[in-house]
Formats: C-alpha cells, sequence, structure tokens
C-alpha cells in the first residue's frame, strides 16, 4: 500500500512551492474544511484536496478531512490512497458510516470478500437504514454462497428503498 503521509508530504511541498500553503499557525482548519467541502461539491478536487490538507496540518486527526480526502482519491482511482484515508478516518471515529461503507467497496472490488462484508455489518450496525449497504452486503453474501442471508439483506435493502429493484444499483462511493 502506498505511503498516505508520504503522499500528503509531496502534495503539501506543491502547494507550498505555488505560495498556496500557510503556516499551522495561520490556518483556520473550520473554514479550511468548508472551504474544502466547497470546493469539492463545485468539482474543484485539486483546491479541496490542499484545503483538506491544510486542515491535516493543523489537525492531523480530523476525520472529517481524512473521509473526505478518500472519496477524492478514490473518485480519481487512487484507491490505495483512499483506503489509507478511510482507515485513518476510522482510527479516529470507528462508526464513521461513510468511510466504513466506501472502504468495503474498495474491499469488494480487490476480492477482499469476508472484509468487506464485515465493513458493510459494521457499517449497517451504525446505520441500519442505509439501503445501499444491505444491498451491496446481500450480493456479496450470495458471491460467497450465503444464499439465505443474502435474500435476506436484499429484500430489506428494498424494503428500505424500493427503487433498488429497478435501478440495478451497484456498489458505488457514498459522498
Amino acid at each position: 500500500m502506498l505511503d498516505v503521509w508520504r503522499h500528503r508530504v509531496i502534495l503539501l511541498m506543491l502547494a507550498g512551492s505555488v505560495g498556496l500553503s500557510a503556516c499551522a499557525a495561520e490556518i483556520d482548519p473550520a473554514e479550511a474544511l468548508t472551504r474544502g467541502v466547497r470546493e469539492q461539491q463545485a468539482g474543484n478536487l485539486d483546491a479541496a484536496r490542499e484545503a483538506y490538507l491544510q486542515v491535516l496540518e493543523v489537525q492531523p486527526r480530523n476525520e472529517y478531512a481524512l473521509y473526505d480526502l478518500g472519496t477524492i482519491e478514490q473518485a480519481q482511482g487512487r484507491t490505495e490512497l483512499a483506503e489509507g484515508y478511510y482507515r485513518e478516518a476510522l482510527d479516529v471515529d470507528p462508526r464513521m458510516e461513510g468511510a466504513l461503507f466506501n472502504l468495503a467497496i474498495i474491499r469488494a472490488k480487490v476480492g477482499a470478500t469476508q472484509e468487506a462484508i464485515d465493513l458493510y455489518r459494521r457499517t449497517i450496525a451504525v446505520a441500519p437504514d442505509n439501503a445501499r449497504a444491505h444491498y451491496n452486503l446481500g450480493l456479496l453474501l450470495q458471491e460467497a454462497g450465503q444464499k439465505d442471508e443474502a435474500v435476506k439483506e436484499i429484500e430489506q435493502a428494498i424494503a428500505l428503498d424500493p427503487s433498488l429493484l429497478s435501478s440495478g444499483t451497484s456498489p458505488t462511493p457514498s459522498s
């Protein structure tokens, strides 16, 4: 797995070289986090990444900045980095629904089926009404040959969100 911290240092050095990095004492983490969310929602992922990294300069265990960096990396196909950020966010808050869910997606895609099943179960324990977690868990259980439990999970997912029946939903990152 890539060294997430090394990646952060490189990005911070690049940001500093173009005058975008401020001294840690000058960074307002709440403002930087808000700016990151705004930039991410606008599709400006590089600017969002820079803002989240600024948050981490001041608050290295900020689970929201870690999670949001994970979603950016996952969206850009850098799943090893995304996985590292999600795991760090979960070290801070083991019940962070989005990090659990997105990490489960990554682990399922690399064939770590049992770990993904466990992560979906943890997601459901935190958020019992998460239809996509039930659905994705059902698909993995079916793949693992646990048909009765798979049917139960998929039925629960459809009961929570009937649109899953017709949408052919596949595992996708939450944001």
